[in-house]
């Protein structure tokens, strides 16, 4: 992967893992602004078929609202992105890292906002990492629907 990105690999299902980043992005001040199913896309535009993969386009609504306040062309690389993927029998979850673009932008006025931003998706990534299992025997217990209606 390349430096633009933090990525953390899953032995549990897309669907699982899935619903704790939901979680986890909520509980770390997280809004879900948009979803994207790239596979769906793939299909009815191109007719192709491509394996699960569903970009999330999320943002801390305070400190992207500082970041514009600062910096009103910020709106090109917000929101964040964080991309869910199935792969060899693992479920991927990479992120963009916020602190890589920062010598793109030359603003310092916004690099604490973007390891504010960098910090949270690394806990997040290492809490479903900690908890994969445990988040999916919860969900077999709750029976939860596949989808969280933010990305439905």
């Amino acid at each position: 992967m390349a430096k633009y990105g933090i990525v953390q690999y899953f032995e549990v299902s897309f669907d699982v893992i899935l619903s704790g980043l939901i979680k986890e992005l909520q509980k770390k001040g997280f809004d879900i602004l948009s979803s994207c199913k790239i596979n769906k896309a793939f299909r009815e535009t191109l007719g192709v078929k491509y394996g699960r993969y569903l970009i999330l386009s999320v943002a801390n609504l305070p400190l992207a609202y500082k970041a514009l306040k600062k910096e009103e062309h910020f709106g090109l690389v917000l929101p964040c992105n964080i991309a869910v993927f199935e792969k060899e029998g693992k479920t991927v979850i990479s992120t963009i890292n916020p602190s890589s673009f920062m010598h793109i932008i030359d603003n310092e006025h916004l690099n604490e906002g973007a390891a504010i931003i960098e910090k949270k998706f690394r806990e997040i990534l290492d809490t479903l990492k900690r908890n994969e299992k445990k988040i999916a025997k919860e969900q077999l217990r709750t029976r939860q629907p596949k989808l969280h209606k933010a990305v439905a």
